[in-house]
């Protein structure tokens, strides 16, 4: 809100409680959905909730921030995979691998973020770009190494 005092929220557009009652409704919605797609969807989406209103009510400004945020964002990722993977085991590779990489990617980018627009020390930059780097390597370490079925292409793979 101090940086970007001109969005909806910061500038009074919309009031703090409407986007709340929304975001919530919405939240609720998307865990609904997810039932409709079987119990290890609506598992995913039950904690991916908690993680969410962890993150904006306790975490936001803490150094867990950008693990939360990373946390999110695998969850995200194998929420998208429990919608393919009705029938089988959610908690194995390919997509486990794939989203613990773009959440180790995400914890890169929200700690580089959170330093950026702020006076920075050049280490906790250079700190969020390792993670990332990190993120981005093991991504696409897996894409390369992992026994791919012929048939599959790139956009299957992070589409699952």
């Amino acid at each position: 809100a101090e940086e970007r005092p001109s969005r909806p929220i910061p500038s009074g557009r919309i009031s703090t409680q409407k986007a709340a009652t929304l975001g919530g409704l919405l939240m609720l919605a998307g865990v609904g959905a997810a039932q409709t797609v079987g119990t290890q969807s609506l598992i995913v989406a039950s904690l991916l909730v908690v993680a969410i209103l962890s993150y904006d009510m306790l975490l936001k400004k803490t150094f867990l921030a950008p693990l939360m945020m990373g946390l999110c964002r695998f969850l995200n990722v194998m929420l998208g995979a429990s919608a393919v993977a009705r029938e089988i085991n959610l908690w194995v590779k390919p997509q486990l691998r794939i989203a613990a990489a773009l959440g180790l990617f995400i914890v890169g980018l929200t700690w580089f973020a959170r330093m950026e627009a702020k006076d920075s020390h050049r280490g906790h930059l250079v700190g969020g770009l390792l993670v990332i780097n990190s993120g981005l390597g093991a991504l696409a370490w897996m894409l390369a190494t992992y026994p791919w079925p012929r048939e599959t292409n790139l956009s299957m793979v992070l589409a699952a």
